[in-house]
């Protein structure tokens, strides 16, 4: 079997950011992480910024040729940029989240906002004070270079204000989805204009008065900073304009969705047709000068031209990327595998660090959700393929002996689907299928033979406690929808009806039980009766790394997380976008999570620690401070300094020294870090505790006392 080895790196220049740090999570893969660039900004002819989703800020300092990594968050995407010269910069993006740097981009400190809703553009006057704006008709304001923001108008509506425009220090406007607003005060108020122009969502100026717009497909011009507009081009076959640069008065620039770039060299009453590539969706233009332009996309890639769009140049800035992963599981912290579409197979044996690709064998478009590991050597997985890549589909369980070096199908169920692959030790195991069947094994999977049916039922996922008491759920073409109970191996079972068609089942003793779909459904008499504990998103996934704490993972992104068997869960983080299909820990700490476009996050640290940096600015010393309030309930603030780059932990600990949280435990840079310590998340008593810091030979305690 051909294999590859893919390092997960990029073929330009990178740094050590991986930031999803905040909620104890590590991007593996892809790098950067983002499958889409939402903005692109030059503070000169060489030194510009790429800003995407899940928080991805990449830098260049040679005009484009190499990109540089700076950031990665993945709770956020950056929307907007905005820098007062080569240090000191801004950028703002979803749920509220505003970046800061003083140092060109090398840190990024997140700066507190108040505010949790999506942020469009972002604009300073001066060094002290500036503006951003977004949803809900939202405007926020700085005075002290972003330390703190007040929001100074907001409106419980879904419109949205995009684009932000200064004049001079006393005049600007801000446009949005059939909203003007303009100041003349410095931005101390805002006064609605009527404005019978519709949605403006990007609009460029070159001066105080000439100024165009962007408005679905057509162009619109205005003379009089924008009090009146007029429709230059009412139709410009670019998909949805996207974006607008003007070079001057004459000479400017458009984009859209479906990949084409216009130009206009009679300030705007024509435009001829400059770049067409309909695989790029093109978010956002710079021009640098008249030969040169820069162009991003949701494609992550960018656009360049250095002879006035005679050549062109596709960056495709993520090279690590593979096909959506459906499955994964680790048999100890350094050996896993992902599997998921298009024969895909990745194995790794350092953690995730990089990973080994394979495939299945000769299948022409195999999928596999569903890998166990029975030993390091002895691994099976699921099989689903589809020659040609329409059905018939083809159902089989593959087993391999050499640590996934090569496969032989030991079941194969026709035209029927394999649903779910259980296994309860390193011999006995059972498989679900489409039709009603069980079939199980005793012996690794060499063999299997056929278990009492509960009837011929869609059975869509398998588990069982022990060898006597099981679980299947089923369906009727997704009408009544039950979960099958058996307490005598699958001899006989019972039936009980459940809420809704659900594909996961997972049991954490004979009697506690959940089930998911857009819901979380909780059972504590063994699966006789159910109730609805958290609706969410589609949620794919769910594990428990004990009998108290449990994951759940799914659509658009989303990770929560229960610390009392089920009975709460509270978000962890949101990739926005990603659809998450499978998570799986090796122990309390250490666990790993898959999904769409590659997507490879890890956690260390439970998953749901929030350490944010709050100054880049190096230490004299390393420093451990007294966390404050204390005496707490729940929650205590800790700060800590760190004066050079290195790994860092940072654990509590109770009166006994048994360790009862880790808050901390991975590479961190220079700089001073505050963190919000929720009790509450370790289910912890009253009483006194310990917490230590370790770092580069460095050691400190301290004593903290919780009280309920």
């Amino acid at each position: 079997m051909k294999k590859q080895k893919l390092f997960l790196c990029l073929v330009f220049f990178l740094t050590t950011g991986n930031l999803f740090g905040q909620s104890g999570w590590i991007v593996q893969n892809p790098h950067p992480f983002g499958s889409s660039f939402n903005c692109i900004t030059f503070i000169n002819s060489n030194t510009g910024w790429l800003g995407g989703n899940n928080g991805t800020i990449l830098k260049t300092i040679d005009k484009g040729s190499n990109w540089i990594l700076q950031y990665n968050n993945l709770e956020f995407s950056v929307n907007k940029f905005y820098f007062l010269n080569e240090l000191t910069g801004w950028a703002a993006g979803s749920s509220g989240k505003i970046l800061k740097t003083i140092n060109g981009g090398q840190n990024w400190i997140l700066q507190n906002s108040l505010f949790s809703s999506n942020l469009s553009s972002i604009k300073f006057i001066n060094s002290q004070t500036g503006f951003v704006c977004g949803y809900g008709l939202s405007i926020l304001k700085t005075t002290n270079g972003g330390i703190n923001w007040f929001v100074q108008r907001q409106q419980s509506t879904s419109s949205s204000l995009t684009d932000i425009n200064f004049f001079n220090d006393n005049v600007g406007i801000i446009t949005g989805t059939n909203d003007y607003y303009k100041t003349t005060d410095g931005g101390v108020s805002w006064i609605e204009t009527i404005s019978t122009i519709g949605d403006m969502r990007q609009v460029f100026f070159i001066n105080d008065s000439l100024g165009w717009g962007a408005q679905g497909t057509r162009v619109l011009k205005t003379t009089n900073m924008g009090i009146n507009w007029i429709v230059q081009q009412n139709y410009i076959p670019a998909g949805v304009l996207t974006s607008l640069y003007f070079l001057n008065d004459k000479t400017g620039y458009t984009c859209g969705s479906e990949g084409k770039i216009f130009k206009t060299t009679n300030s705007g009453e024509s435009w001829i047709s400059y770049y067409a590539n309909s695989s790029l969706y093109l978010t956002s233009l710079y021009v640098i000068d008249s030969l040169t332009l820069f162009a991003s996309s949701k494609s992550n890639s960018v656009l360049k031209t250095t002879d006035m769009g005679i050549n062109w140049n596709v960056t495709h800035l993520n090279t690590s990327a593979f096909n959506t992963l459906s499955g994964v599981n680790f048999i100890n912290d350094l050996t896993g595998i992902c599997v998921g579409w298009n024969n895909l197979i990745l194995k790794t044996s350092t953690g995730g660090e990089d990973w080994i690709q394979s495939s299945y064998g000769s299948y022409s478009a195999a999928y596999s959700d569903k890998i166990i590991f029975l030993s390091t050597e002895n691994i099976l997985l699921n099989l689903l393929d589809s020659p040609g890549g329409i059905p018939p589909y083809f159902s089989f369980i593959l087993r391999s002996t050499n640590a996934g070096q090569s496969w032989t199908e030991v079941l194969a169920s026709g035209g029927v689907r394999i649903n779910s692959l259980f296994f309860l030790n390193n011999s006995t195991g059972w498989v679900c299928d489409d039709i009603g069947r069980i079939r199980s094994t005793i012996n690794g999977g060499a063999s299997w033979t056929s278990v009492n049916s509960p009837g011929s039922y869609y059975l869509t996922d398998i588990q069982f406690k022990n060898t006597s008491t099981g679980w299947v759920l089923s369906h009727e073409n997704y009408q009544n929808p039950k979960i099958q109970i058996t307490n005598n191996g699958g001899a006989s079972w019972a039936s009980a009806v459940i809420p809704e068609v659900s594909f996961h089942v997972n049991f954490i003793n004979s009697t506690t039980g959940f089930i998911l779909s857009n819901k979380i459904m909780k059972s504590t008499n063994g699966g006789m009766n159910w109730r609805t504990v958290h609706s969410s998103d589609w949620l794919n996934d769910i594990k428990f790394t004990n009998e108290l704490t449990g994951w759940c993972v799914g659509d658009d992104g989303k990770i929560i997380k229960t610390t009392n068997t089920g009975e709460t869960w509270f978000d962890v983080s949101n990739l926005s976008g990603t659809q998450l299909n499978s998570i799986n820990f090796v122990n309390d700490n250490t666990g790993w999570i898959v999904g769409s476009g590659g997507v490879i996050i890890k956690t260390t640290t439970g998953g749901s620690i929030f350490a944010s940096q709050i100054s880049s600015q190096i230490p004299e010393q390393f420093l451990l401070h007294q966390n404050y309030p204390n005496p707490f309930n729940p929650t205590t603030k800790i700060n800590y300094e760190i004066k050079s780059s290195g790994f860092v932990s940072l654990k509590v600990y109770d009166l006994l020294g048994k360790e009862v949280a880790t808050l901390v435990n991975e590479k961190q840079n220079a700089g001073s870090y505050a963190m919000d310590f929720n009790s509450t998340e370790f289910n912890l008593p009253s009483g006194i505790y310990f917490y230590t810091l370790k770092t580069d030979g460095f050691t400190e305690t301290k004593k903290m006392v919780l009280i309920k």
